[in-house]
């Protein structure tokens, strides 16, 4: 019988920062349709008077490399400035540089101490960043408790990434007995903030039913949340629901599609599931099938 490719999420061995270690909070930082550049003369004359966001700002200026090469260096330096002074994004994207060792030399003791500060005061992102620390052990001796604590204080604000790693913890056990359910909540909460990894883990706990009431069709709306923005398990799971007319209506044509995007993405048991459907399939079927797949495809590259 072919059995599911799960690949469960394991436990976070390493640090989302959000994707990459600064902000980028450009929003407020300049006026609509001008180019920061316009300013930068008078970013660094504010920045060199000790002005704490012109810091920041011009700090953001050297993360991104507009208007030249990335000079990381140069980032972490005035946001150093700024944090000094208290600027919290600063603090943030400090702690950021020295976890990832970008601008300077990797050290988690560092990282540890600028994300406490930021945490501290209320950020979302250090809150989840200073857990995974303690959960890993970086910077700190390892503390699982303290984990919990901040992920719970990030997820309490609606981050979804702090979400996605306490519900981790609870269905571990976190040294006491495993709690699904609220787990699913927290999964729930995140995969409906966009969070692919939690769309993912959640239709699955759905799905599989351990712990919880097991629900196919709410397990299949969020594969299909985590498969429209590109996850390769999800698709794989949502093909073989389609397959076998768990939770959705029985559709080989949808379900082959699903399988061939799984495996132009690298999962090979998808391989294995289209030949299983092409069992119960026309040629034009097949080729409808491919034609979804390469439609899909050609969307997501013009988005």
């Amino acid at each position: 019988m072919f059995t599911r490719s799960i690949a469960s999420p394991s436990p976070i061995p390493c640090l989302p920062l959000a994707c990459c270690f600064f902000l980028f909070l450009l929003g407020p930082l300049f006026a609509a349709e001008r180019s920061p550049f316009q300013d930068l003369g008078r970013i660094q004359e504010q920045a060199l008077a000790g002005n704490a966001e012109y810091q920041y700002r011009l700090g953001l200026i050297y993360g991104e490399g507009k208007g030249g090469p990335r000079d990381p260096e140069s980032a972490f330096y005035w946001f150093s400035k700024a944090a000094e002074q208290g600027h919290l994004e600063s603090q943030v994207n400090l702690g950021a540089m020295y976890a990832m060792g970008v601008g300077v030399e990797r050290n988690f003791m560092h990282a540890a101490h600028w994300y406490r500060v930021a945490a501290e005061r209320g950020h979302p992102e250090a809150q989840n960043n200073l857990a995974i620390l303690f959960e890993e052990g970086l910077g700190f001796a390892m503390d699982r408790e303290q984990a919990v604590l901040w992920y719970y204080r990030a997820a309490k604000q609606g981050y979804p990434e702090a979400q996605y790693n306490l519900a981790q913890l609870y269905l571990e056990g976190n040294g006491g007995d495993p709690d699904p359910q609220a787990a699913l909540d927290l999964l729930v909460a995140a995969a409906e903030s966009g969070y692919v990894p939690a769309q993912y883990l959640a239709g699955y706990l759905l799905e599989q039913g351990h712990g919880i009431d097991q629900n196919l069709r709410r397990a299949a709306a969020f594969y299909m949340m985590a498969a429209e923005q590109g996850s390769p398990p999800a698709q794989l799971n949502l093909g073989l629901m389609y397959l076998t007319g768990q939770g959705v209506s029985q559709e080989n044509v949808l379900a082959y599609k699903w399988f061939v995007l799984a495996l132009y993405q690298g999962v090979e048991q998808a391989a294995e599931a289209m030949h299983l459907a092409e069992l119960q399939m026309t040629p034009g079927q097949i080729a409808e099938a491919r034609r979804l797949a390469e439609r899909w495809v050609l969307q997501k590259q013009a988005e």
